[in-house]
């Protein structure tokens, strides 16, 4: 196994080929703008996890005969209204992708935020757990500046794990506050565009809370009265 991602790769070079035994070959975002040749001579290459490149890659971009197994990263964010945009930290490492769509501001809440190009990109890093105890209404102000300036500056982006629970709250939060919703229209808007996000109920209850609190309420889904019935936030 050989790992090479996040190298700025643009070619591989031809002595690879001696890499007779190489059976896995990771080469995720780097600068490759067609798929390198040479991997088609490494005869016992099993699988390949390519993506977040120059050149947008699909399974077509790869010569019918071969025998390895491809693995197409990018897991490409949702934007959810314009200049906003939601999605998981695979897609915050594609550097690409995001230059491609304007996005200057990166938002991310996870246990341990990292910056990975604090040169191309300004970020703001957020530390919280997908727990049902979690406070995450705290970090909701903080949260809906960062993303007013970063779609004042052209796009951004705001990712935990996945793009589905912590993210996806603080982007609820963001659509309160500016689009004036409540609690659950906010987040009616924001699974039409990313349907896989479920925030926890610990961060829902906080969500309802947060609305009520800037008077934007509106009819509770049943979902919603359970959580106040059995979720404590710490």
């Amino acid at each position: 196994m050989l790992h090479l991602d996040d190298n700025f790769l643009t070619t591989l070079p031809q002595e690879w080929t001696k890499l007779q035994n190489l059976k896995t070959l990771h080469l995720r975002n780097n600068d490759f703008e067609v798929v390198p040749e040479v991997i088609f001579e490494l005869p016992r290459l099993a699988s390949i996890h390519i993506g977040g490149s120059k050149g947008q890659f699909t399974q077509e971009s790869f010569k019918k005969e071969h025998k390895f197994h491809v693995h197409l990263h990018g897991q490409a964010p949702d934007q959810i209204i314009p200049g906003l945009w939601l999605g998981s930290a695979q897609s915050a490492r594609n550097r690409h992708l995001l230059q491609r769509n304007k996005i200057s501001h990166v938002l991310t809440i996870m246990e341990d935020p990292q910056s990975l190009y604090p040169h191309a990109f300004t970020y703001l890093f957020l530390k919280a757990q997908d727990v049902d105890v979690q406070s995450i209404s705290e970090y909701f102000n903080q949260s809906n500046e960062f993303i007013e300036k970063g779609r004042k500056a052209g796009g951004v982006l705001v990712h935990c794990a996945m793009g589905i629970s912590r993210s996806a709250s603080l982007v609820i939060a963001y659509l309160i506050q500016s689009q004036k919703l409540d609690a659950n229209s906010a987040h009616n808007l924001c699974k039409e565009k990313r349907e896989i996000i479920f925030p926890n109920k610990g961060f829902r209850l906080q969500l309802e809370e947060y609305a009520s609190s800037l008077g934007y309420t509106g009819g509770e889904d049943d979902a919603a009265k359970r959580d106040k019935e059995n979720c404590v936030i710490s």
